[in-house]
């Protein structure tokens, strides 16, 4: 057992104290289950379940996915649940309930209800932006989770992940385990590139250093802190783990959107006069008109479609940089933000963080501790499923229960991963190419087992058995970037993500029992 000290980075590839408590205790609560599923034997299998990223997809078919897990007595016998992306925000609002997977179909159908009905505060989006603004790290992921994927979960999720601690290891759950990869480190699958998140630590696979969850974000050197921040809140978080919703373009168009949104919103309320002398606001608009600043010179004259024009001009010119077109911005909270988000656009600047093995003398890895900062995405843009970090050997995973939730081709979690493995020298089973043929319509589950690794079960979530001959057609209703769903839409995606589960209940059995009784045992 391992303990972090706060304040102080953990060098060992041990597993943290947390993390070992919280399977000690689950221990019993998967025997129960097993017993109830007629699966006797002294060993007590390791499974994790894995969700895929996919934008609210994924988050609304891993509510669908455990929901019937649950239901059919399998997320007891569950000792681990890893995420990325749209999966990760299902799990941090599950796990702010103690024994939410005694209440999943309730937590389930309250969620369906945001989704559907709950509303996005823009000025409460604002205020937290402007204050994330304040902080030298600011980047475009604090812009988009509190004006992106709170707008997306109707939701700003002001817990901490430290808080998720008594719903890990009271045993009532699996243990959580969410992910980022470093932006400069990811590609090719570099060592050390991967980043786990749990209630306990936050950690870099591979390279055995961790620091207590409450630190991450504070300012280290040598491996001890030098300068405490805040700990980040989960909206954050599901911004860092949730970034990757679609192509490049895609997501640059949306925060230029939003932001010229946010540009037209403030220039009304200022011309309205809902701005009010004294108030926070009110203080960021008094300006001298010589030292307006640009951009609300853009939205506040002329026609609409004059303003429309301007304010494009304005944000052109601004992407070149200050001192090419001779304009400074007003050192406003307003001013300030506005200009910084836009910075970080035209630097693609995301995911900003202190690096807390900045100069650590004990971690052999250069490139990575010369660095004072790193930049976090979203693993998705790695591979899509977190297998790098259930593979981690000191957790012994047995079965991986692989829920794929992509919109692509439903195989390339696979294929990315062996490549991984065979860059880091994990186990894993060998992939069978010619299984994995029919990327257009696919079966509902894939078996792969290999001598001294775990079996690896796959799931694509829209196949030739829950949605015949219309797997294409879910892909396109349901895409990785759709941004609103109606109840009848979460209806119909939860049903299939149901029906997924129910399909393949028996399959899941066998295997498990595969690994309590070996066929080699009976010999």
């Amino acid at each position: 057992m391992a303990f972090s000290t706060p304040g102080k980075v953990r060098i060992s590839t041990a597993l943290s104290a947390g993390e070992t408590q919280a399977i000690t205790t689950r221990k019993e609560v998967v025997k129960e289950s097993l017993a109830k599923l007629n699966i006797t034997g002294e060993k007590i299998p390791t499974v994790a379940v894995l969700g895929s990223g996919g934008g609210l997809r994924a988050m609304i078919a891993l509510y669908g996915t455990l929901a019937e897990m649950k239901n059919q007595n399998h997320l007891d016998s569950t000792m681990y649940l890893g995420g990325v992306s749209g999966s990760t925000w299902c799990m941090s609002e599950l796990y702010k309930h103690e024994g939410w997977s005694e209440n999943i179909k309730n937590l389930e159908k309250m969620e369906s209800e945001t989704l559907s009905h709950g509303h996005w505060d823009f000025l409460k989006a604002r205020a937290a932006t402007i204050e994330a603004a304040e902080d030298k790290n600011y980047s475009l992921t604090d812009f988009w989770a509190f004006f992106i994927v709170y707008d997306l979960l109707k939701e700003m999720d002001e817990t901490k992940l430290s808080e998720q601690r008594e719903s890990s290891v009271n045993g009532k759950n699996p243990y959580p385990i969410y992910a980022a990869v470093d932006y400069n480190r990811y590609s090719h699958h570099q060592p050390g590139s991967w980043f786990e998140f749990t209630p306990h630590e936050i950690g870099i696979a591979g390279l055995g250093a961790s620091i207590d969850s409450k630190d991450f974000g504070s300012k280290f050197e040598n491996g001890y802190l030098k300068e405490k921040k805040k700990e980040r809140i989960i909206c954050y978080l599901q911004g860092l783990w949730g970034s990757a919703l679609g192509s490049l373009e895609e997501i640059e168009k949306t925060i230029y959107d939003k932001i010229k949104h946010l540009l037209h919103h403030d220039a009304r309320r200022h011309a309205s006069r809902e701005f009010t002398p004294g108030s926070h606001e009110g203080r960021s608009m008094e300006l001298p008109s010589r030292n307006k600043p640009a951009i609300l010179l853009a939205t506040d004259v002329g026609e609409p479609e004059e303003k429309r024009r301007r304010l494009e001009k304005t944000l052109s010119l601004i992407f070149r940089g200050a001192e090419s077109v001779n304009v400074q911005p007003s050192f406003t909270d307003w001013a300030h933000y506005i200009w910084d988000t836009l910075k970080c656009l035209n630097n693609w600047t995301w995911g900003t963080t202190n690096n807390f093995l900045y100069n650590c003398s004990e971690v052999n890895h250069p490139k990575l501790t010369e660095e004072p900062v790193v930049h976090l995405v979203d693993a998705g843009l790695a591979i899509n499923t977190a297998y790098p970090l259930i593979l981690r050997p000191e957790r012994e995973v047995e079965l991986i229960l692989s829920f794929d939730f992509s919109s692509g081709d439903p195989f390339e979690t696979l294929t990315e991963t062996v490549k991984y493995c065979k860059a880091n020298g994990l186990r894993f089973p060998e992939i069978d190419a010619n299984e994995l043929q029919d990327k257009d319509n696919p079966l509902d589950c894939y078996i792969f087992r290999g001598e001294g690794a775990p079996t690896v079960m796959h799931f694509p979530l829209f196949n030739r058995v829950n949605c015949p001959g219309e797997v294409e057609e879910c892909r396109k209703q349901f895409s990785t970037f759709k941004i609103s769903y109606s109840m009848e839409e979460i209806q119909k995606l939860l049903a299939a993500a149901t029906k997924n589960v129910k399909n393949v209940h028996q399959k899941i059995l066998e295997e498990i029992r595969r690994i309590v009784d070996p066929p080699s045992a009976n010999v």
